[in-house]
């Protein structure tokens, strides 16, 4: 596997991470685990959507932080 491809998949993993441990805080109920469950969910999202904006090239994997608009 080439680089870009390795990264792509570490990415995608930790997203996945992030989204089974924001699943985890919502389990919790109380208000400081909903808070964590929905960052959890909204930084899992948003790395979801770079992964794809990369891979359509939408944009570059050169630009470190894209914007909503570049996405």
């Amino acid at each position: 596997m080439n680089h870009q491809k390795d990264s792509e998949i570490t990415r995608l993993v930790l997203a996945k991470k992030l989204y089974l441990h924001g699943c985890a805080h919502s389990n919790l109920k109380d208000q400081v685990s909903r808070m964590l469950a929905v960052h959890h969910f909204d930084n899992a999202v948003e790395m979801v959507l770079k992964c794809i904006a990369t891979n359509l090239a939408v944009i570059t994997s050169s630009k470190r932080d894209p914007g909503f608009r570049d996405l």
